[in-house]
């Protein structure tokens, strides 16, 4: 009787290796190709977000700069300012800081929604939010991350805090910080239209303060 012939225990052949190998290759490369789609298409649509946030700015610029127009004096300046911010982000805590001739940030308006005025809290907001304020752009950051100071019994920990700091020609001018409940943090929207009204609320606190810098066109 003959023998059966027992299957190869080599496995596949060559060719059927070579072939395997070739796919391999090739899923490898066509997945090379539809990554580096995928980056350049992130990439467009975050040029593209970037592009529909800088229109969007420059609408809640104009927006802003026609409200303050109507002020007459630096306290309707502050008042119109504030009252927009608020119509534009909700409900919030806020302080206005203006720099001195000492360079110095002092409070010059404040609004209370939750959390009162005092000696020791407006020391806290100059020491843990003004210095975190960067020049350009907007803070926006828990209480809890904010550096610690010498308070005795610190109030912002629990705040969700949003500060822009407002120049002219260069030098701060002002710093406007607004702060509430942590459980209702302020919006990516809310960072555009703080970051927008920058530049509009320096030139008009400048036009204000420093009487002889001319009128504004809004």
């Amino acid at each position: 009787m003959a023998k059966k012939k027992n299957p190869s225990k080599s496995g596949l052949g060559k060719a059927e290796k070579s072939e395997l190998e070739r796919l391999k290759a090739e899923n490898e490369r066509l997945a090379a190709l539809v990554e580096g789609q995928a980056g350049i298409i992130a990439g467009k649509n975050r040029a593209i977000d970037s592009l529909q946030e800088e229109m969007a700015g420059l609408d809640w610029a104009d927006k802003f700069g026609k409200v303050i127009g109507e002020a007459q004096d630096l306290e309707q300046l502050l008042c119109h300012s504030m009252n927009w911010i608020m119509q534009e982000t909700g409900y919030t805590n806020m302080a206005v800081f203006l720099a001195q001739e000492d360079n110095q940030m002092e409070v010059a308006a404040y609004v209370k929604y939750t959390i009162a005025s005092s000696p020791e809290f407006i020391k806290e907001l100059a020491e843990r939010v003004i210095p975190q304020t960067p020049n350009d752009g907007v803070l926006h950051r828990h209480g809890r991350e904010l550096p610690a100071a010498d308070i005795k019994a610190p109030a912002l920990n629990n705040q969700d805090i949003l500060a822009i700091k407002c120049e002219y020609l260069g030098d701060p001018i002002a710093v406007v910080i607004a702060f509430r409940y942590g459980g209702n943090p302020f919006t990516r929207l809310d960072e555009i239209k703080m970051n927008a009204i920058r530049d509009t609320l320096g030139r008009a606190l400048a036009a204000s303060v420093y009487r002889g810098v001319g009128d504004l066109n809004w």
